[in-house]
């Protein structure tokens, strides 16, 4: 695939760069996992391969061989020349042809997943981009123009046309939506987590390091200083302002904020999805086992997808 139009601050991210926060490495990866998991899954790739990522404009690319795309995340449509497709489906596309997500006023973050997945080297056993890393090659940067993206070696052609149109059901798409109650794990003081989910909060300067929720100040007695402390995507931090904030996907591995608690899995990805100054958000607190119990669901309704075939048959 070669990068015919780069759009603005798209890069390569897979499910992230774990096993070595403890070096001071961030994990990064996409900023909605389950939408690139998704469409990783609608091409049948491993969901840990890496895809496109883009924030709330399009990208066009020109495609070098017959492969099948597959798109996922919020307010994009999918082009193949001129004609539209929607999210959330596989589509098989002719060598020749260019390959559009196109943004709309309601965009966050889009992804595109390709057959055969991008092979480019790994750094730390991740394809992720880091921008702030300053590493070289695709994980330091975003995608320019002429930038060529080689995939890995595609199935025959009726394979790829046996798994092309393949859609997620209606029914198991994430219904993204600017008035949000996101479940977390408390820690902290029950007074001041009562006050934070007694909040409705909007979100300002979004960004893949963090969140901050903008409402009236949590009233703090003593200081919001810890000892510095390991720190993560989802962790609740309260600033010394009385203003909490959420850590996203490349947050620093180490903080001396408190912390009200961490964002479940399966509410993050909708969370990294309220990019709108309109958005209001609620928290509510639930248990550890709950939680593990939501991701496993969440996974399990794509994961069980098979369309009535397999791969290998």
């Amino acid at each position: 695939m070669k990068v015919i139009d780069p759009g603005f601050a798209v890069t390569i991210q897979d499910l992230g760069r774990k096993g070595y926060q403890h070096f001071g490495v961030p994990v990064a990866g996409a900023m909605d996992g389950f939408a690139l998991m998704a469409a990783n899954h609608l091409v049948g790739n491993p969901i840990d391969f890496a895809g496109l990522e883009t924030a709330l404009a399009g990208f066009k690319i020109l495609a070098d061989k017959d492969s099948v795309v597959a798109s996922a995340g919020r307010g994009f449509e999918l082009l193949v020349d001129d004609l539209v497709f929607p999210l959330w489906s596989s589509v098989l596309v002719r060598q020749g042809q260019i390959v559009q997500l196109r943004a709309s006023v309601k965009s966050g973050w889009g992804y595109l997943a390709f057959s055969g997945g991008i092979q480019i080297p790994k750094l730390l056993g991740s394809l992720s981009t880091y921008l702030p890393g300053g590493w070289p090659g695709f994980s330091s940067r975003t995608l320019h123009e002429n930038d060529e993206l080689p995939l890995g070696n595609q199935l025959e052609a009726s394979d790829l046309v046996r798994i092309s149109g393949r859609q997620i059901l209606k029914d198991l798409i994430p219904q993204y939506d600017n008035s949000l109650v996101v479940r977390f794990i408390s820690m902290g003081e029950k007074e001041i987590l009562e006050q934070f989910q007694d909040q409705m909060y909007r979100i300002e300067n979004p960004s893949r390091m963090a969140y901050r929720l903008s409402r009236n100040p949590i009233p703090i007695s003593g200081t919001t200083d810890i000892l510095s402390e390991g720190v993560g995507a989802g962790v609740i931090q309260l600033l010394g302002s009385g203003q909490p904030l959420v850590l996203m996907r490349d947050s620093q591995t180490t903080g001396g904020y408190r912390k009200l608690g961490v964002v479940i899995s399966a509410d993050l990805d909708m969370l990294a999805q309220c990019t709108s100054d309109q958005a209001r958000i609620r928290f509510r607190a639930i248990p550890v086992d709950e939680a593990q119990s939501l991701w496993r669901k969440k996974i399990a309704s794509v994961l069980s997808l098979d369309w009535g075939e397999s791969l290998d048959s």
